[in-house]
């Protein structure tokens, strides 16, 4: 990571703040605020390994399996919308496919259908009809790089699961050509800040062990 000067750290991690939640970033009052301003959103987010749209998918995939404040997945969920990262349409579905790993009742918690902020920052969404409109394969398939969706959604929540899960995610996600040493690394780092540090270093070993596989033409197992 870049070691910036600690008077501009903490204006570009305001700036980042106040973009990436679609909110004016308060000032800091305590050590804890003072590290999500200048470590989370001044070094993390702005890192040029992942892209944002699966930073967002990443952080609020994670915020929701933690369970994390409301008002953290609320400002994910905001910034994604306001900036344009994802559609509400690919939010429901996020929010189906994160159900599948992390469980049921883990997916009321990231029903955006309710959030406050989606009529204020997707007014022309209008109603979606269940199970229908645009899909995360879909926008994938368009886009030509379905990788980083998956990347975002099935490791994070297979971690709070069992080492063959998440063997299994990585090793898949790396050797299928969707996702790279680097880039799961990154995603590794991201994850952290809303999934824990404990977690992540669990991970982070995984990827290694998975991407020496990948390598040698290894299966995960």
């Amino acid at each position: 990571m870049s070691l910036l000067d600690p008077a501009r750290r903490a204006r570009l991690g305001a700036q980042q703040q106040t973009e990436l939640l679609g909110t004016p970033a308060r000032e800091a009052g305590t050590l804890l605020d003072s590290s999500w301003r200048d470590f989370v959103f001044a070094e993390v987010w702005t890192r040029p390994g992942l892209d944002r749209r699966s930073r967002y998918f990443i952080a609020i995939c994670a915020a929701v399996c933690q369970g994390g404040r409301q008002d953290v997945v609320d400002g994910y969920v905001r910034g994604a919308l306001r900036l344009g990262e994802i559609s509400l349409a690919e939010l429901r579905e996020a929010a189906l496919h994160l159900a599948i790993y992390a469980g049921w009742s883990r997916r009321r918690s990231s029903r955006y259908r309710r959030d406050p902020c989606r009529r204020r920052d997707a007014p022309r969404a209008g109603r979606l009809p269940a199970h229908q409109g645009q899909t995360l394969g879909s926008r994938a398939a368009a886009d030509g790089g379905g990788g980083e969706l998956r990347l975002g959604h099935d490791f994070p929540s297979a971690s709070a699961g069992n080492s063959l899960l998440r063997g299994w995610n990585s090793h898949a996600a790396m050797a299928s050509g969707n996702a790279t040493v680097e880039e799961m690394q990154e995603f590794v780092l991201q994850y952290a800040v809303d999934g824990s540090w404990p977690k992540a270093s669990v991970m982070q070993s995984v990827v290694l062990e998975m991407g020496e596989r990948v390598t040698k033409g290894l299966p995960y197992q």
